[in-house]
C-alpha cells in the first residue's frame, strides 16, 4: 500500500529530478559548488515535496462545496498506517 503511494511521487521527481541537476550544475559552472550532503539533501527534500503533494491530493482548484458535520475527525484516522502517515507528514 505504501508503495503505491510513493511510487507516483517518484515518477514526478524523475521528471523534475534533471532540471535540479541542470540547475546544480550552472550553479557549479557560475562559481557556487555546492558539497555533496547539501545536493543530496536538496535532492531527498524534492523527492519528500512530490510525496507531499501526492498525498495530501493537492491539484486544481475546486469549487467551494462546504458541508456539515457532525462529529469532527470521525473520518480522520482509519487506522495505524493513517497514525503513521498524519505523523510523517505533520
Amino acid at each position: 500500500m505504501v508503495v503505491n503511494m510513493l511510487f507516483p511521487a517518484f515518477l514526478g521527481f524523475l521528471i523534475f529530478a534533471p532540471f535540479l541537476a541542470l540547475v546544480f550544475n550552472c550553479l557549479k559552472g557560475a562559481g557556487h559548488p555546492a558539497s555533496r550532503l547539501h545536493t543530496a539533501g536538496v535532492f531527498l527534500f524534492m523527492y519528500y515535496l512530490f510525496g507531499l503533494w501526492w498525498m495530501t491530493g493537492i491539484g486544481p482548484l475546486q469549487p467551494f462545496a462546504p458541508r456539515l458535520v457532525l462529529m469532527p475527525f470521525a473520518d480522520m484516522i482509519q487506522g495505524p498506517v493513517d497514525t503513521a502517515l498524519n505523523v510523517v507528514l505533520f
